[in-house]
């Protein structure tokens, strides 16, 4: 009986904290919502750059052989 109450109580005191954590995180979400749109463009320019690199890595490396 003892080891199920104190399940219980951490159950509890782990949803509080999710609930704090996630309060913390709708603040940092109203900002990412602005940035959201630039992370994106960088993420994908990002992407782009590396396939490039990587596609003409593979272009002149098997051209050279």
């Amino acid at each position: 009986m003892m080891g199920g109450i104190k399940y219980e109580n951490e159950s509890t005191l782990a949803r509080h904290r999710l609930h704090v954590v996630y309060s913390s995180k709708l603040d940092e979400r109203k900002e990412m919502r602005t940035n959201q749109r630039l992370r994106v463009i960088v993420y994908t320019l990002a992407v782009l750059l590396l396939s490039i690199s990587i596609w003409y890595g593979f272009k002149f490396g098997s051209g050279a052989r």
